[in-house]
């Protein structure tokens, strides 16, 4: 039977292991930061019931949808007993539950598991709360509730016991939930429930989840009615696809659409955008974490057809007849405004809105909801390449050429339906078309604009791949990028009996070599330089060793100013791969390495522990050290022979910790940015509501500092309680908390 439930992520990142259902909140550099119990979807860990009861139905043809036997309506009252069946996902059998009704809504009537009631689980003011939001009120609207808005939009629910209201049921569904294990289902339809066959309720009912999703708090409300939303649509689309299923990829983004409608953070709308070159219509299995990634993909694209055609195509897509592709073009053909897009027209837009973002051009080519990742790139930062992409149908990959004065470019393909786009990024105009199997110049790339991406669609319906290859030349344009607005901190001295050497990574680069390092040391001493490959893992975060320590001997007479230079050149250094600068200091003589020290839990540095040869993350509760290192590279095309030396970053963001924290009446929030890149950064609530945006818009590498006065966007003083503030660019989102007190 079918089991639906929204996966609820606002602010965080979910880590699903398909055995322990596991989750885990982690900082930038993978350190475990604190577990905290979230819903997670059940189709990600266990069997597709849909499958089985549609099996069941094709061997026993006489088990019909209950409103076909004509069932008398319920009669509940407030206090009315009865007893449910409920899947029990431990045992993978029902349970048959003791409750009572809690409410009597104009569209619901909510019970309540009575062992939950007797200790305390669920109140009064629970059963309140959600009633009033699938009756009355959502965060969209403050005189609809979950039940108008759904139907308003997307149909009739069905009505198989002859009742016009769907029952609640409040319970602690049994999942995997533990205090080791801290995911948990929040909520599910049941399909099952439709049918006249075995554990079925005879009712339209949700299972709502009371432990430890905690509806005594209104952010347990929050995300159990976003949970509503979101299997109301299941439900309606039910209604209109019993017989023939609707393709999973459009039903869940629908379901995903309806939390939006409603008001609810819109959710699962970033991890599609490192994985763009997929068939669109693909969706893994459910012990398949990276199921994940296809609930995104769906998000973003049915959020598209809202945005660009309204609810009103949402409606006609969930009641035509046909499935998949076919109803949309269907749902298209029938809208009070004509329009003459199709499918085969809307792909290659959301392809290219996905990327562009930016509806001033055109509406057709962005979101009119804010904060959606944009697409990451297979970037190069040096023109002569030769390389193969083999794309999915209906999939699409984004290559970059930046670092580059004109580009010339040739694409090969032996398909028709292999179609590019040329995206002048910052110019402010729309991608152009790219013959293939022929030479095109892009003389303008580096002087009137530096970034260039190639949007590489394929076209056709099946899921198998064409192959692309493309061949390029030009010139190396020379560039130079601050790893950081320094500012003159204090000093951080390398403990000579406890640590000996601290690290910071970098990005590797195809075609590159490593040209020189420069370190900001406070005071002249005696110190070495290594290289390694960077693993990033544990113990050791080094790999290949690529540069056997060597001695520097610095002089250091302005700390804060000098850089000292270590020429790399003669050692022959690939930066190819992602690789760490080690700074070796022991021994009496041992330097200061300068410093940035942060109040912050997100660390760039990794520091050597000699007592026991184990690399950690370097920083406690209350502080964190940012050292100052930067390296240089040069590239090496021998397409063209020219070589040019540029400065690398550290390569990651960050979100420091405000401080002070807890504040009042400000706060100062400080990030840093390896390259120059559009931003958002905004400050949320605890139930995910925008409170104000901070800032938006482009922002130069380096880093940065902006105040918050504790105000809204109106101008207006806030309560005292949890913020949550988040860090918005094209290839990172990261999010922390803050408290205000008053």
């Amino acid at each position: 039977m079918k089991k639906f439930l929204l996966l609820f992520l606002i602010l965080s990142a979910l880590v699903v292991n398909a055995q322990t259902l596991s989750k885990v909140l982690i900082d930038n550099s993978g350190k475990v930061v604190q577990q905290t119990p979230q819903p997670v979807d059940p189709r990600i860990a266990f069997p597709d019931f849909e499958k089985s009861t549609r099996e069941y139905l094709a061997a026993h043809p006489d088990a019909k949808p209950i409103n076909k036997l004509g069932k008398p309506e319920w009669t509940f009252t407030v206090g009315s007993t009865h007893s449910w069946y409920t899947y029990n996902y431990k045992t993978s059998g029902y349970d048959y539950l003791a409750s009572t009704c809690r409410k009597v809504g104009t569209y619901c009537y909510i019970f309540v598991d009575d062992t939950y009631w007797t200790n305390g689980k669920v109140t009064q003011a629970s059963v309140d709360s959600v009633e009033l939001a699938f009756d009355s009120k959502t965060p969209a609207n403050a005189s609809k509730g979950i039940y108008q808005t759904d139907t308003g939009v997307f149909g009739n629910p069905p009505n198989v016991d002859g009742d016009a209201k769907i029952i609640i049921f409040i319970t602690d569904i049994q999942d995997n939930y533990s205090t080791s294990n801290s995911s948990y289902i929040g909520g599910f339809f049941d399909s099952g429930n439709e049918y006249n066959i075995a554990n079925s309720n005879v009712a339209e009912i949700f299972y709502l989840d009371c432990y430890p999703q905690d509806l005594t708090t209104s952010s347990g409300v929050q995300k159990g009615m976003q949970t509503c939303a979101h299997e109301f649509q299941h439900m309606i689309e039910f209604n209109y696809h019993n017989s023939t299923a609707q393709t999973t990829f459009f039903n869940e983004g629908c379901s995903l659409v309806a939390e939006r409608i409603n008001g609810y953070p819109f959710r699962e709308q970033n991890s599609y955008s490192g994985e763009s070159n997929i068939y669109l219509l693909n969706w893994r299995q459910a012990t398949d974490q990276n199921v994940l990634k296809d609930y995104s993909r769906a998000a973003r694209f049915m959020l598209y057809m809202y945005e660009q055609f309204g609810s009103e195509f949402l409606g006609k897509f969930v009641q035509s007849s046909s499935t998949g592709i076919t109803a949309v073009d269907d749902a298209l053909s029938k809208l009070t405004t004509t329009t003459t897009r199709r499918f085969a027209d809307i792909l290659p837009d959301w392809f290219q809105a996905n990327i562009v973002g930016n509806t001033s051009i055109n509406a057709k080519y962005g979101y009119t909801l804010s904060g959606l990742t944009l697409m990451q790139t297979l970037d190069y930062w040096t023109p002569g390449h030769d390389s193969t992409q083999n794309i999915y149908g209906y999939g699409v990959k984004y290559v970059r050429f930046t670092n580059t004065n004109g580009l010339s470019i040739k694409f090969y393909t032996s398909s028709s339906n292999i179609v590019i786009k040329a995206y002048k990024k910052g110019l402010g105009t729309a991608p152009i078309d790219v013959a293939t199997n022929t030479t095109v110049n892009f003389s303008d790339l580096g002087s009137t604009y530096n970034d260039l991406i190639f949007i590489i669609y394929n076209t056709s319906s099946t899921n198998a791949t064409v192959s692309v290859e493309y061949k390029s030349s030009g010139t190396i344009k020379q560039t130079t990028l601050e790893s950081y607005n320094f500012v003159n901190s204090a000093a951080y001295l390398i403990n000579n009996t406890t640590y000996d050497t601290v690290a910071v990574h970098f990005a590797g680069y195809s075609n590159a070599k490593l040209d020189s390092v420069k370190i900001q040391f406070y005071n002249s001493g005696t110190s070495k330089v290594g290289v390694w490959v960077y693993t990033g893992g544990s113990p050791s975060i080094f790999g290949t060793k690529l540069l056997t320590p060597i001695t520097i001997n610095p002089t250091v007479s302005n700390p804060g100013t000098d850089w000292t230079k270590v020429n790399l050149t003669s050692y022959n250094i690939s930066a190819v791969n992602p690789f760490a600068i080690g700074v070796v200091c022991t021994g009496a003589t041992a330097q200061m390495l300068l410093s940035q020290t942060t109040g912050a839990t997100t660390y760039y540095s990794n520091v050597h522990q000699a007592s026991n040869s184990t690399w950690y993350v370097f920083g406690s509760s209350t502080y964190s050290d940012e050292f100052m290192i930067k390296a240089y590279i040069h590239f090496t095309n021998n397409a063209v022979g020219v070589e040019k030396t540029m400065e690398l970053l550290p390569a990651s963001y960050s979100l420091e910790q405000n401080y002070p924290n807890p504040f009042n009446p400000s706060t100062y929030i400080k990030f840093s940015l390896p390259e120059a890149s559009r931003i958002t950064i905004k400050i949320y609530d605890v139930l995910g509501r925008e409170v104000r945006t901070l800032f938006e818009g482009e922002q130069a590498a380096g880093t940065h500092i902006l105040s918050w006065d504790g105000k809204d966007a109106a101008g207006r003083k806030v309560t005292s309680g949890v913020y949550v503030y988040t860090l918005l660019t094209d290839k990172a989102l990261i999010s922390k908390k803050m408290v205000l007190l008053k």
